[in-house]
């Protein structure tokens, strides 16, 4: 129990840290950064990306219950869905269209 307390606490820390980082090196850049579109574009596919993550949580516990109804179909479709969200970050920040 002690150390799935342990491990739950270290991958807390990390997502704040993470998160800390990022919204720090945006407040750090803002005078460049708070006219470029291309920067919220990036922050919502975050923030879906967050979702999509908090959403594969709910359906860890659907499956835990034994109330799935869902195929296999649907769960590779859903399975992609990330990887487009982050190619479309990656897109956005490398090539920067809005700019």
């Amino acid at each position: 129990m002690l150390a799935i307390s342990k491990k739950t606490a270290t991958f807390a820390c990390n997502n704040k840290a993470c998160c800390n980082s990022g919204a720090l090196l945006i407040w750090l850049q803002w005078d460049y950064l708070y006219d470029q579109v291309w920067l919220y574009l990036k922050v919502g596919i975050v923030g879906l990306l967050v979702w999509y993550h908090f959403y594969c949580g709910h359906l860890v516990k659907v499956f835990a219950e034994g109330k799935n109804n869902r195929n296999h179909v649907f769960y590779r479709w859903f399975n992609e869905v990330p990887v487009f969200g982050l190619l479309g970050a990656v897109i956005l920040v490398v090539v920067r269209p809005f700019s």
